[in-house]
């Protein structure tokens, strides 16, 4: 006789909260509610979960006297094809092999060997045995503005159905619908501001820096151009009062020189003199010498140490040589001897290793 111990297994669990299969495990069951799916739209009726317990291993007897009234057969017999179903599931498990009970859910093994379920979708709820899920679409309204007409409310009868309460959707603010205009306004000031940024960048690169411009000391610069302004106004002379000075001065040499008397002081003038009443301008040129500070191969670094120099009391010089903008202060060659305490002061306050060019 062919008995259907897996139909009489999904038949009890419409009535017991727990089937077991002895010596294999037992199938439980727990009541769910109703579950609301607003994503999908669907409400799902009332339902159990049924799950699989390894460890209930002992006969409680349901199994075999639901098959033994069922199919008019004897005890014994009812318990040598359960133990004969059992046995042929565990066989197929440990083969690796999934055993499915209809209905009712699938039995396999992981691999930590041990026995795991996945039920079906079945509903063993006798409440709600048979019922759909329901779909449901939402109702969206508006809020009423104005003065709108009031309907009379009608009394809800028995027969009516259930109310569903709506989806309202407000309107959306008013900061959400500038959104847009203010993110436009944003990128418009942006972009001005960048252009504004880059025009004042363009023009600082187009401005020269000062060129051969002869530095002097902070402190000796208002000495220097006093005393060089007296020496200037007291020394330099004329072409014609330099030619007249000489005839005079040679004109009393000779005189000096043939009515020349003991006692008589003598107004000669000798020839050194008359070399250094050369005017300054007719000498050659001063040359000067170039310490460089710092080289930078960027113009704009090089204008903005320029600045920094000229704000601590000195007259920058910028020189470009091998791709390099080297920046310094030069000092006349006259001054030669001050170069190395001037080189040890521009190093000390500007942390640098001055060089002199051309000295």
């Amino acid at each position: 006789m062919n008995i259907d111990v897996a139909k009489a297994i999904k038949e009890l669990l419409f009535t017991n909260d727990a089937v077991i299969l002895p010596g294999l495990g037992g199938f439980t069951s727990s009541p769910v509610s109703a579950v609301v799916d607003y994503v999908q739209g669907s409400v799902q009726p009332p339902s159990k979960k049924l799950e699989f317990n390894p460890n209930l291993v002992i006969n409680d007897g349901i199994l075999v006297n639901h098959i033994q009234s069922s199919e008019v057969i004897t005890a014994q017999e009812a318990t040598v094809a359960i133990d004969n179903y059992v046995a042929g599931i565990k066989e197929s498990l440990e083969q690796r092999e999934i055993v499915d009970i209809p209905e009712v859910g699938r039995l396999y093994k992981d691999y930590e060997q041990k026995v795991r379920f996945m039920p079906d979708n079945t509903n063993f709820e006798i409440g709600s045995f048979g019922l759909p899920p329901v779909q449901f679409n939402p109702i969206v309204r508006q809020k009423n503005q104005g003065n709108a007409e009031t309907t009379p409310v009608r009394k809800a009868r028995p027969s009516d159905p259930l109310p569903v309460s709506p989806i309202v959707v407000e309107d959306k603010g008013w900061a959400e619908k500038a959104l847009p205009w203010l993110i436009a306004v944003a990128a418009v000031l942006l972009a001005f501001s960048l252009f504004m940024w880059l025009n004042d960048s363009t023009s600082e690169q187009q401005a020269d820096v000062p060129q051969a411009r002869v530095n002097v000391k902070p402190t000796q610069e208002n000495t220097a151009s006093e005393s060089g302004s007296d020496t200037n106004t007291d020394n330099i002379m004329t072409e014609d009062e330099t030619t007249n000075t000489n005839q005079d001065q040679a004109g009393s040499h000779q005189n000096d020189t043939e009515e020349d008397t003991p006692g008589r002081p003598s107004n000669s003038t000798t020839p050194d003199e008359s070399i250094n009443s050369i005017p300054p301008s007719s000498q050659n040129e001063v040359k000067n010498i170039f310490v460089v500070i710092h080289s930078f191969g960027s113009a704009n670094n090089a204008r903005k140490f320029a600045r920094e120099l000229e704000n601590a009391g000195y007259t920058p010089t910028t020189k470009e040589r091998g791709g390099l903008k080297r920046v310094g202060v030069e000092v006349p060659e006259t001054r030669a001897n001050e170069i190395d305490e001037l080189i040890k002061e521009l190093g000390r306050k500007f942390k640098s290793s001055p060089v002199a060019v051309d000295y």
